[in-house]
């Protein structure tokens, strides 16, 4: 830090020192504005002062406004008679947001009416807006990964429960309590569970130099090696106490199913399709949807959910970034309808507007551009100096600058007014991802667990060409679920995604529909889960029929 009583020692703030490439130890020289300059406009022919750089720091002005530096009272001191340095006041309230009326009502008594009070914690949504966009696409994320985790177990898990069935009866006729098998079932999940656990820290911990990110890593001054512990502990224990109640629950759900020997019930869409639909769509339609007896049992239901969640992320991710490529586009919408403003000199500066020649001059470096002047002016609320603006056009030839208005209309006669309000691509790719992993799974264990079933199939005529279909029609018939729940899913997901970023900009909410993103996802969800189906359905194809038999 400076040395207070040095009249050579600066400090510039992160900004700065990055935008501009100082560094301790550098001597900026620095012409400053003179006495006869109180607006500190135009060209500076004050002193110059060379001031040493003595430190980095960081401010909350820099994330709320331009790069700035701090000066020594030193040097204030010693040029105080020949520049001009400007003054604030920095106060931090005892009692918060609460005290801000009181704060302006004083300065508006004691120093001069309608000095700008500048209130912080209102001025920095600029950068907590920003954070709780970043925050709730973390949290978007967090809960793709939780539904990605969860069905890929939920599909292993079914699979063991499956297995678990087969040996029901010998092991009751043993003497074994359906309690008991399901607690051997769930331990023999233990020791997986906690090398998940031990490996998800380690990586929680190993990866947490990586975050935050965005705007939230420039603002954090201590980007590093974290581990919160608190956080960490209560995440292992949520996901070790639900992976072994999965385990536990899928074991007695097994151990009852097959322990009562209820018949599988077949569906009604799965029955129509095997009167109406060739052999292999038929066959492909019952694999996707029903699970099938005993040890040929599939956890066929994750795979749907997979799909599904895979549509819903995709189709909302891409309705949120709609909305986002709308707003962009239409900066209105955010409240901002000009796109630079001019500081008038004061000789410029009349009574009503500012001299025709610096309007000239403003039409001339920018053609054709829509040109305003803004007003600013004091009206008395409540004893109080509140600043007040006016637009008003010029009359140039471009689209008038007018308020962008969140209800009602903008003032036109002298008794009227408009007052502010009181509030004024990374989620798609996981879920995708989710819901091929869960496809690709389901496929490849199909043609495992069913080799037998193939095998008889092919004894009785069936060709490859027509083995490899029933596998794609499979893959085809889980896409169709996916699609048919995913999308309508997908687009409330993506509006209501969408109306929460709009509350934290603010932005004025106009729901977004990308019928771009629902038309183009039907085909690209039906190439996808047949792509993924290729490999198993080569598998099946090339199986011995004469081998899963003998097995059996």
């Amino acid at each position: 830090m400076f040395d207070p009583k040095a009249d050579d020692e600066i400090v510039v703030n992160d900004q700065l020192a990055s935008a501009d490439d100082v560094h301790v130890g550098d001597v900026l020289h620095v012409q400053a504005f003179a006495l006869d300059q109180p607006e500190a406009r135009g060209t500076p022919h004050g002193p110059v002062m060379s001031l040493r750089v003595v430190g980095v720091v960081r401010t909350a002005e820099e994330l709320l406004f331009v790069p700035g530096a701090l000066v020594s009272p030193g040097v204030v001191a010693k040029y105080r008679h020949q520049a001009v340095f400007d003054p604030n006041a920095v106060v931090r309230l005892k009692a918060g947001a609460a005290a801000m009326t009181a704060l302006r009502r004083d300065v508006n008594s004691l120093v001069a009416p309608g000095v700008p009070v500048l209130d912080l914690h209102d001025t920095s949504r600029r950068v907590t807006t920003s954070l709780a966009v970043e925050s709730f696409a973390l949290y978007m994320i967090a809960l793709a990964l939780v539904l990605a985790g969860g069905l890929l177990v939920a599909q292993v898990l079914s699979r063991s429960s499956a297995f678990i069935g087969d040996d029901v009866g010998s092991l009751r006729a043993m003497g074994m309590t359906r309690p008991q098998i399901a607690g051997a079932a769930t331990l023999s999940n233990a020791l997986a569970v906690v090398v998940a656990v031990v490996v998800g820290l380690a990586g929680a911990v190993a990866l947490s130099p990586l975050f935050p990110l965005g705007l939230g890593r420039t603002v954090d001054p201590d980007v590093g090696l974290h581990a919160d512990w608190t956080a960490l502990g209560v995440g292992a224990a949520l996901t070790a106490g639900a992976l072994m109640a999965g385990a536990t629950l899928l074991a007695l759900a097994a151990s009852a199913r097959e322990a009562s020997h209820a018949p599988a019930q077949r569906s009604a869409a799965v029955s129509w399709l095997g009167r109406v639909a060739p052999v292999p769509a038929a066959i492909g339609a019952r694999m996707a949807l029903e699970r099938g007896p005993g040890a040929r049992s599939m956890p066929v239901r994750p795979a749907l959910i997979g799909a599904v969640v895979g549509v819903l992320g995709v189709v909302g991710a891409l309705t949120i970034n709609a909305g986002i490529r709308h707003a962009l586009a239409n900066p209105e919408l955010a409240g901002v309808t000009w796109g630079a403003s001019v500081a008038p000199p004061p000789a410029d500066v009349t009574s009503t507007s500012v001299s025709g020649r610096l309007l000239s001059e403003v039409g001339r470096a920018a053609p054709g551009a829509s040109v305003a002047v803004v007003r600013r002016d004091l009206v008395d609320v409540n004893g109080v100096g509140v600043p007040t603006v006016a637009v008003q056009d010029v009359g140039t030839t471009g689209r008038p600058v007018t308020l962008a208005m969140v209800s009602g209309r903008p003032p036109a006669a002298r008794d009227e007014a408009a007052i502010g309000p009181a509030t004024a691509k990374s989620l798609g790719v996981f879920l995708a991802v989710l819901g091929l992993a869960a496809l690709s799974y389901v496929l490849v264990i199909t043609g495992r667990s069913r080799r037998a079933e193939f095998a008889v199939y092919k004894a009785l005529g069936l060709d490859e060409m027509m083995s490899r279909r029933i596998v794609y029609f499979q893959a085809s018939a889980i896409a169709t679920v996916g699609l048919a729940i995913g999308v309508p899913l997908g687009v409330i997901a993506g509006r209501w995604g969408w109306a929460a970023v709009t509350t934290r900009v603010p932005l004025v909410d106009l729901s977004p529909l990308s019928v771009l993103v629902v038309v183009l996802a039907i085909p690209i969800v039906f190439v996808a889960s047949n792509a993924i189906a290729i490999g198993p359905a080569r598998g099946v194809a090339r199986a011995k029929p004469a081998e899963a038999l003998r097995s059996e």
